[in-house]
């Protein structure tokens, strides 16, 4: 029996879109540090809650010296914009 073009094409989209998510939704996670601690900072929000959320982010920046300075950097990214406000 012959496979439908149609329905293995449909069936590699799909595929397609769950690799997507899935590499999306860490990338997503740990951008989020930046916007939240912001707000955290801003609004003066309880953080244990979001420090435990990102504990794992914070681990991997203590534990690999190339992550930690890049995450350094965008947390300080996040935090100069209060300042740059018009």
């Amino acid at each position: 029996m012959d496979k439908d073009p149609e329905r293995e094409r449909s069936g590699i989209g799909r595929a397609m879109i769950v690799i997507a998510i899935l590499v999306a939704l860490p990338v997503l996670y740990v951008l989020s540090i930046g916007p939240v601690g912001l707000f955290v900072v801003e609004t003066g929000m309880e953080a244990d809650g979001v420090k435990a959320f990102y504990a794992p982010v914070v681990w991997l920046a203590r534990n690999n010296a190339t992550f930690g300075r890049l995450l350094k950097w965008y947390i300080d990214f996040w935090a100069a914009w209060p300042q740059i406000r018009l």
